[in-house]
């Protein structure tokens, strides 16, 4: 899904319409939201490092503020796939 919340709409409604998350139909959300772990089941879900984003972002504001100089730059977070109980082997279909 979009993000862990649509993710966690998602499963509501799955479990509303009688299927069970991760044993009937997998769901994975994107962001990891500290709702993803608490959730039922708890939500398979990528973290994807916006703290650090944010971090950084700030940290060079901050530098550029003080007069140094700042040059753009690419870096990489790498995501991180947190598997949880919202995903799991497919059903196997007669």
């Amino acid at each position: 899904c979009w993000n862990d919340l649509v993710a966690i709409g998602l499963m509501n409604g799955i479990a509303r319409a009688g299927l069970v998350p991760g044993v009937d139909i997998s769901v994975t959300g994107y962001d990891d939201l500290e709702e993803a772990a608490i959730a039922t089941p708890a939500l398979t879900t990528v973290w994807n490092g916006q703290r650090e984003v944010g971090r950084r972002a700030a940290s060079a504001l901050l530098d550029k503020l003080n007069g140094q100089t700042v040059r753009p730059s690419q870096e990489l977070i790498k995501p991180e796939l947190h598997v949880r109980q919202s995903t799991g082997k497919p059903v196997e279909r007669a």
